[in-house]
């Protein structure tokens, strides 16, 4: 009886120690920005695509090596600013996995072919939009944003499922998500981006803070759930509790940032057309 409550109480410190240490990671790193930011960001593409890889026995081979070396350039191009070769980039990485494909015909299965390149979209091209979140105007603030209400959310959601939930949701993917959790998630989120616009309003020249925060915080709780969903769907297909366990007690990094990456380019976006619509307007 006593072993099970050691095995919990040490995961449980594991998991506390290694949440704090990846805290004071993301926010001093998000706070200083440039390089320190680009290498955060890009040490979560890697380790998104080394476990979406594994999933596939690709994380060792050599359209794995093709996959890193083409998160390097990318993140390379990135910092620079030579966005126009991102395209050819990408392109050159396609036809080398193809190559590959055709070269490894009968020893790699279609699917293998299909994850090679979809690895690059998924970790790490919406991992990116981290980094082009942080280099907006007023980015420092509104990057914050997308982990917050990612997380914050995700907490919320648990929370209010597990007092009032009865109606789930209608997916096989995770039996236990209900509406319940969900509205409750965006509230939580839209409580969490007010009091944080409301704070930041007093030392920031972010236009109307306490109105723009809850909005994308609304926003980033609507879409995790999708992005939760998404990465659970990989893990169900493939039977797997955890992508990995890079990160103690939290598992892997697609585990700890599914939702992030995906609310990460909606968030952008946003972003842009907000600053942009202020711009207009003079405000």
């Amino acid at each position: 009886m006593t072993e099970p409550r050691k095995m919990d109480q040490k995961n449980t410190k594991q998991r506390i120690i290694s949440g704090i240490v990846l805290a004071v990671l993301l926010f001093s790193t998000e706070i200083i920005g440039g390089i320190a930011w680009l290498l955060f960001t890009a040490c979560i593409a890697f380790g998104g695509l080394y476990e979406f890889y594994k999933l596939y026995d690709l994380q060792k081979s050599a359209e794995g090596i093709v996959g890193y070396v083409t998160t390097a350039g990318f993140f390379a191009l990135l910092y620079f600013n030579y966005k126009r070769f991102l395209i050819p980039l990408f392109v050159a990485a396609f036809l080398l996995l193809m190559i590959l494909h055709v070269l490894k015909f009968g020893k790699r299965k279609a699917e293998q072919a299909l994850a090679s390149f979809f690895g690059l979209t998924y970790p790490v091209i919406l991992s990116s939009f981290l980094y082009l979140t942080r280099n907006l105007e007023h980015g420092v603030y509104l990057t914050l944003i997308i982990f917050a209400g990612s997380w914050v959310s995700d907490v919320f959601a648990w929370l209010f499922g597990s007092l009032f939930g009865k109606h789930h949701l209608p997916t096989p993917i995770s039996p236990k998500k209900t509406w319940e959790g969900v509205v409750g998630g965006i509230l939580g989120a839209v409580l969490i981006g007010l009091g944080y616009g409301l704070v930041i309003s007093t030392f920031s020249d972010l236009p109307y803070p306490w109105l723009i925060c809850p909005i994308l915080a609304a926003s980033v709780a609507v879409f995790s759930v999708f992005g939760d969903l998404a990465a659970s769907a990989f893990k169900r297909h493939h039977g797997i509790k955890d992508y990995s366990n890079l990160i103690p007690g939290h598992g892997g990094v697609l585990d700890r940032f599914d939702s992030v990456l995906f609310v990460a380019p909606i968030v952008y976006y946003e972003c842009l057309l907000v600053l942009k619509l202020f711009r207009i307007l003079n405000l």
